[in-house]
């Protein structure tokens, strides 16, 4: 009991401090009379002590407002003072201005986002209105430069296909002509005696003894060193397809005799040596018709009455 009285004597005694300032209004603010105001004494439960009811403290204490106030239970009042405040007014009207500047900046973005989408198209546009002047003056050109190569090649026409230069022209195709076909039996004479004159050219199955005598082959260097010559003498006569044409041949020619042909012809030749040999001929017999339809086309370009 002497514990709960000195308890009990405290707890007054801080009570009244409070209630002091309270009354001075110098307590914080926190602790003014708002806080109090409905705060009731509750009744002191009679535990049959005299002691308790006889303390010097409450025959001490003065009838007034700070006695009533020191009377409260300790636990009420630290309850009241603890409890977390509640939300302002100041606190809600800040969450509105929030809201309102959210609300602001969202339609700002908005707008802007419609303003960009809006620059875009109408950049879209302008390109592809741009592209399609572009590709219309492009057009235009074209056609312009189609006419005028027609023209020119139309002016140019009387010229070219004039009489004297159709006759000049097939008198060189068939000039080389006539040189390929002399080459193409010279060679046939030499690899392949049996085939008559106008034959198409065809490699021998088998390289015999009489096809590896050298002398066998001269007429075959001199029959291609005067095909070379016409047709680098009469390359302007020729179409550009079949002076190419002619050309390639030629080129393939004269590597075939220096590398495969001409090394490998002689006495006591190896079976490899052979075989290169006949691989040459092999290559010329696929070329030669080539050369021939060439040329033959070209003659008929001349005179299509041919045809």
């Amino acid at each position: 009991m002497d514990v709960l009285l000195w308890l009990i004597v405290a707890v007054a005694t801080v009570v009244l401090v409070v209630s002091g300032l309270i009354a001075s209004g110098k307590a914080p603010s926190m602790l003014q009379s708002g806080r109090f105001a409905n705060l009731q004494i509750p009744a002191v439960r009679d535990t049959g002590k005299s002691s308790v009811a006889t303390s010097p403290v409450q025959s001490a204490a003065p009838a007034s407002r700070a006695t009533s106030v020191a009377a409260a239970a300790p636990a009420q009042m630290v309850s009241s003072v603890m409890t977390t405040a509640p939300i302002t007014p100041l606190d809600d009207q800040r969450l509105d201005r929030l809201e309102a500047r959210v609300d602001r900046l969202e339609r700002e973005l908005v707008q802007r986002l419609d303003i960009l989408s809006s620059s875009l198209r109408e950049q879209r546009r302008d390109e592809s209105d741009r592209f399609a002047r572009l590709e219309s003056l492009l057009g235009r050109q074209d056609e312009s430069l189609r006419r005028a190569i027609a023209d020119d090649i139309a002016a140019r026409a009387p010229r070219l296909d004039s009489p004297r230069l159709a006759e000049r022209r097939a008198e060189a195709v068939a000039d080389l002509y006539g040189r390929l076909a002399r080459f193409e039996a010279a060679l046939a004479q030499a690899s392949t005696p049996v085939l008559l004159p106008g034959e198409a050219y065809a490699p021998p199955a088998e390289i015999t003894e009489d096809v590896m005598v050298w002398d066998n082959w001269k007429d075959v260097g001199d029959r291609a060193f005067a095909l070379a010559d016409a047709v680098n003498a009469q390359r302007l006569q020729l179409s550009s397809a079949t002076g190419a044409e002619l050309t390639g041949f030629i080129t393939l020619l004269r590597g075939q005799l220096t590398r495969s042909i001409y090394p490998n012809v002689g006495e006591a030749v190896s079976s490899e040596q052979r075989d290169a040999l006949r691989a040459a001929l092999v290559v010329l017999a696929v070329e030669l018709p080539k050369v021939r339809r060439a040329l033959d086309t070209e003659y008929r370009s001349v005179y299509p009455s041919l045809d």
